[in-house]
């Protein structure tokens, strides 16, 4: 008997020795159909076209790397392009208008900056009779995932104005993203501000015309995914501003996006805007666009 004892350690030691061994990190994997598989990565026993994982419930799995959904990474850089034109003839008058539209937004970490852009303008008879244009530019620093502190500067310019031709609005303040789904986005945000408005026929009269007035502001952001080729978006931002007399402003904008083929960056699009200002002269301005635009 004892003569069998050394030879049955040696045996038990070859016994462990000669075992793979078998390596294991949790993983969790996205597949293609929607579902979410978590478990331990058996490196040694997964190839390219097939993981092994070692699920809590389900035992050992193997998963065809086909029906692994990729991972991309996201972009830092996204913008969009947008043009419409229309004219008409009436009598010896002709109208051509055409306007641009271009959006660029930065994303890095916790860091978010987009830039908006828009000119419009109309002529009769090759004379412009109208011009609006405007640039805003927003920056978020998040706090967790759906939070943030803003800062936001705002610039419009319209001729046909009697009163505050060029209007510039600046704001700070807090934002909150209520729903960001990938097909269904709902923000707010919330600050004082600034406002001033200059220029017109009529600004040597108004009291507040020229001068640095206190504000606050509160928008919100509506995005939403109809269907795969068409998209609906919402903005709109109410303003009080704290003069003579207190002031109201609201800007609302609603965009029916069509997409023609799936997974295109090229679309187009219906546009109403109404703004609506106390301060300015006329105080209403509201409009259609017809545009056709991409992404990239």
């Amino acid at each position: 008997m004892k003569n069998l004892f050394p030879l049955a350690v040696f045996l038990g030691l070859s016994n462990v020795i000669s075992c793979p061994q078998i390596f294991a990190d949790e993983v969790s994997y996205k597949l293609i159909n929607g579902d979410t598989i978590t478990g331990d990565l058996m490196e040694e026993l997964s190839t390219e076209k097939v993981k092994v994982i070692n699920h809590p419930n389900l035992g050992i799995i193997e998963i065809s790397q086909s029906s692994i959904r990729s991972e991309t990474k996201p972009e830092h850089w996204q913008s969009s392009v947008n043009i419409g034109f229309s004219g008409s003839t009436a009598g010896a008058n002709n109208e051509f208008d055409y306007s641009f539209e271009g959006k660029t937004i930065y994303s890095l970490d916790k860091n978010t900056m987009e830039v908006n852009a828009s000119v419009e303008n109309k002529k009769s008879n090759k004379e412009v009779i109208s011009r609006k244009a405007g640039v805003n530019v927003r920056y978020d620093r998040f706090f967790g995932k759906l939070s943030s502190l803003y800062s936001y500067t705002d610039y419009k310019l319209n001729t046909l104005n009697t009163v505050g031709v060029n209007e510039l609005t600046t704001s700070i303040g807090v934002a909150r993203k209520i729903l960001n789904r990938d097909k269904h986005k709902l923000s707010f945000s919330i600050g004082p501000g600034i406002n001033f408005y200059s220029g017109g026929s009529l600004c040597s009269i108004d009291k507040d015309c020229d001068k640095l007035i206190p504000a606050t502001l509160f928008s919100t952001s509506y995005q939403i995914d109809i269907t795969s080729k068409i998209s609906l978006e919402l903005d709109d931002t109410f303003s009080t501003a704290f003069s003579s007399n207190t002031k109201i402003g609201n800007d609302f904008s609603t965009t029916l996006r069509y997409y023609p083929m799936k997974d295109s960056k090229f679309n187009t699009s219906l546009k109403y805007e109404i703004n609506y200002d106390s301060e300015i002269k006329p105080s209403t301005d509201r409009g259609y666009k017809f545009l056709l635009g991409t992404t990239f």
